[in-house]
């Protein structure tokens, strides 16, 4: 995540838009952005959808069978228009 934020002008000179997608709560979500802000030297300003009822993380294969459903998966998705 803290590397898509510090890429933020980039992508969006690509006429494209970062969405992250997490099993965690809108609260833990709050706390680990101050987090990756302040030791990552960045502004994280994308959306953050929070799933955790797993449902589109499953859906997208996105948890490993052998780990627990709420480790930490880093997966990335280009996803075009049409």
């Amino acid at each position: 995540m803290s590397r898509t934020a510090q890429l933020a002008p980039q992508i969006a000179a690509r006429n494209t838009k970062p969405l992250g997608l997490s099993t965690d709560t809108l609260a833990e979500h709050s706390r680990w952005i101050d987090d990756v802000n302040s030791t990552q030297n960045t502004d994280l300003q994308f959306p953050i959808v929070a799933v955790s009822d797993l449902k589109v993380s499953k859906f997208y294969d996105m948890i490993h069978p052998d780990e627990i459903a709420t480790e930490a998966v880093r997966s990335v998705f280009i996803i075009e228009p049409d």
